[in-house]
Formats: structure tokens, C-alpha cells, sequence
């Protein structure tokens, strides 16, 4: 088993339409209550932390099996949004590793924001 890794799948305004990420959008409890089973029940999630925001959906995780855990978790938000695979690829995104923990980063740093600073 390798390293824990890190990585985020989601969608914002630089890949997905308003209209899009207004049907992507989940509240919270939805992802917790969503969420919840995949940590009680196996071992593929050792972290999880979803970012909401009006323009933004955002699955953060850490997983010694990080692209099989991203694939968990979008198939997690096309369950609960009703997109289909295609649909869901080509407005969302995927990062892991170092890419991800940056993305994390610009985005906590409002620098990934429609507005910068937001």
C-alpha cells in the first residue's frame, strides 16, 4: 500500500456553467449524510472535507487509494445530483497530490474566487 495521498474533486466557475454548478450544488448535510456510510464502511477515505460555497462544490480527501476514492466520490455526486457520467466529467474537476493541496490553497487565499478575494 502506497503513501497516503491527497486530492479534490469538484466543480466552480472556471469549469462549469452557472446553471450547472446551481444543479451540482449540495447542502452540507446532504454531503455528510452521503459521505458518512463511505468513512463508517470501508477503508478507502481516511479524510474527508467538502467546501460549499454558492459557486462551489469541492470534495477534499485523503486515501492511500486517492484515484479510486476521487472515483467514489464523483460517482457520490452524480448519485446525489442525478448527472450522468459525461455530464458530470465536463463540469468538474479532479486534482491530487501536490495540485491539489495548491488548489486548496488559492482557493482558501481567494485568489480562485469569480471576484479575487472573495
Amino acid at each position: 500500500m502506497s503513501a497516503p495521498g491527497v486530492f479534490v474533486v469538484g466543480t466552480s466557475h472556471a469549469v462549469a456553467s452557472a446553471e450547472a454548478r446551481e444543479h451540482l450544488h449540495l447542502e452540507p448535510s446532504e454531503i455528510l449524510e452521503a459521505l458518512t456510510p463511505v468513512l463508517l464502511r470501508s477503508d478507502l477515505l481516511i479524510e474527508a472535507l467538502p467546501l460549499v460555497t454558492c459557486g462551489r462544490l469541492e470534495l477534499y480527501g485523503v486515501s492511500n487509494r486517492p484515484v479510486r476514492a476521487a472515483q467514489t466520490l464523483n460517482r457520490l455526486v452524480a448519485t446525489q445530483t442525478g448527472f450522468n457520467r459525461t455530464e458530470l466529467s465536463n463540469n468538474t474537476f479532479q486534482l491530487q497530490g501536490r495540485e491539489a493541496v495548491q488548489h486548496l490553497l488559492r482557493v482558501s487565499a481567494g485568489l480562485d474566487s469569480v471576484v479575487h478575494g472573495e
